[in-house]
């Protein structure tokens, strides 16, 4: 259930509708606009993981957050808020 819901936001709710408008803000700005975490082979990569190192007690993106222990504070590390988005948006 949880691949079927990465991959309904991957192709038809989230991403298409965050791409369409970061192309149309980049294009205001002439500025060429990448998503390197689009890219194919990582997305390969991402469905072949199993579940249980995507998501653990409600904690997302727990093997990211694994992969920085020891790197970033534990504060910054584990915290579950939801940041600002960083897309441009015309002035």
């Amino acid at each position: 259930m949880l691949r079927n819901r990465m991959l309904n936001e991957l192709l038809h709710e989230n991403i298409p509708v965050i791409l369409h408008e970061d192309d149309l803000n980049s294009m205001c700005f002439s500025v060429e606009n990448r998503s390197p975490y689009l890219d194919s082979r990582l997305i390969d990569f991402m469905y072949s993981v199993p579940a249980e190192y995507l998501i653990q007690n409600g904690l997302w993106q727990i093997s990211l957050r694994e992969s920085l222990k020891g790197v970033l504070n534990e504060q910054v590390r584990l915290d579950r808020t939801r940041k600002a988005s960083t897309h441009l948006s015309p002035l």
